[in-house]
């Protein structure tokens, strides 16, 4: 039988009976290199993982119902629900009888599945969305006791790919005809979507940094650096209205600024958040701006934090959702 135990040394030590091929059983021992026992225990676990006791037997062309059931059991939306038992499928079909039980599976076979979905041109977020669900299906195993060890345990999933997100033209014009009712919600939405500002950037808008001159405005972005950019007439004469009731131009913090946002949305029937408003800016603005003017105004530190805008919108857009993105000049 399989243990560890201490040494006079302080160490521990996994020690186990391996019977050799003279038919002798031999006492084998192993460093398990720590003094923490807790560290000891996991390390003799993972050490002995296969041998640590029986599993129980799940036969693969059961799996898929039986996840199905554990499925069912938790808080999932149905299309969660549904991609999970879809991808389950693809991965018991691919190896379609090479691997009997459950708990055969290893390492090499999610190597093999994610290699021949890479050699079949999926996308890297079909790719990250393949390893979840096998990662969350693996989980439940182990739940169950059908496997003994994750397999998945050593496979680093992918981030996801970002679709990028933006304002359509008629979501454009719906969320400003909502937001006129309120004259602080309507400059709050134009003074966020002709700027392209971050949540942060908006909340940090002071007065006393706005040039009236030639309508540009100064604020500390990511790394505490500062840019100055251009207030399109619209938005301007906006914020103005505010009168500078407060040292920053709408005196909310975070919090109160984004549930603001959040309501003027949920009257437009629109989805979307305060940063899809500066996405839509470089998403329009892309059209009729430099990329590298681009990148000063979104205060990005790279032209590749840019350039994935470039193909977000191709087709033409109506002149009226147009020319809220068209004032960009600053006037020297």
């Amino acid at each position: 039988m399989a243990h560890f135990r201490k040494r006079d040394n302080g160490f521990y030590y996994a020690y186990w009976k391996e019977k050799r091929s003279n038919g002798l059983w031999y006492t084998m021992a192993k460093a398990l290199k720590t003094k923490n026992k807790f560290v000891a225990q996991k390390r003799f676990n993972n050490l002995f993982a296969e041998d640590l006791g029986e599993v129980k037997e799940c036969y693969v062309e059961d799996w898929v119902e039986l996840l199905k059931r554990s499925l069912g059991t938790e808080d999932l939306d149905s299309k969660t629900t549904t991609k999970y038992i879809f991808h389950a499928e693809r991965f018991i079909g691919f190896f379609n009888g090479r691997v009997r039980k459950m708990s055969d599976f290893r390492h090499e076979h999610i190597i093999e599945f994610i290699n021949n979905l890479n050699q079949s041109n999926y996308s890297k977020s079909t790719v990250a969305g393949y390893g979840r669900s096998l990662r969350k299906m693996f989980n439940i195993a182990l739940d169950l006791e059908y496997v003994r060890k994750s397999p998945m345990k050593r496979f680093k999933v992918g981030k996801m790919e970002q679709r990028q997100r933006f304002f359509n033209p008629s979501e454009i014009i719906k969320i400003l005809e909502v937001a006129k009712e309120d004259q602080f919600q309507y400059a709050l939405v134009l003074y966020s979507l002709q700027t392209g500002f971050r949540i942060e950037e908006v909340v940090d808008s002071f007065w006393e940094n706005i040039n009236h001159t030639n309508r540009t405005i100064t604020v500390i972005g990511k790394g505490k650096k500062s840019r100055r950019q251009k207030i399109p007439a619209l938005a301007y004469e906006a914020i103005m209205k505010l009168n500078g009731k407060w040292p920053t131009l709408f005196g909310k913090q975070q919090k109160q600024l984004y549930r603001d946002v959040k309501v003027v949305l949920a009257k437009a029937d629109v989805k979307g958040s305060p940063h899809v408003f500066r996405d839509s800016y470089a998403t329009y603005s892309i059209k009729i701006m430099p990329l590298s003017t681009l990148r000063e105004r979104m205060g990005h530190s790279s032209l590749l934090q840019t350039d994935k805008y470039t193909h977000a919108l191709n087709s033409e857009v109506d002149p009226e959702v147009m020319k809220y993105f068209e004032d960009w000049q600053i006037q020297r």
